[in-house]
């Protein structure tokens, strides 16, 4: 991408329990980590046409 995080450092993993999971890396990782992004919700369906993915970030970024 033009900002330099690449999407390939986005994962999306099917956990133990059937639930989708993010696993980040790299720049993004960074950048997550430094916006105080604790929790990632995840809803995944799909269509034989097309497909969707909703995401929330949820975290708390403390003033320094």
């Amino acid at each position: 991408m033009e900002d330099g995080l690449a999407l390939t450092h986005i994962e999306i993993l099917d956990s133990d329990s059937n639930k989708p999971e993010i696993r980040l890396s790299g720049e993004i990782q960074k950048v997550a980590h430094s916006l105080g992004i604790e929790s990632w919700f995840v809803s995944i369906t799909h269509a034989p046409a097309n497909s969707l993915a909703f995401v929330v970030a949820e975290g708390f970024k403390t003033q320094s």
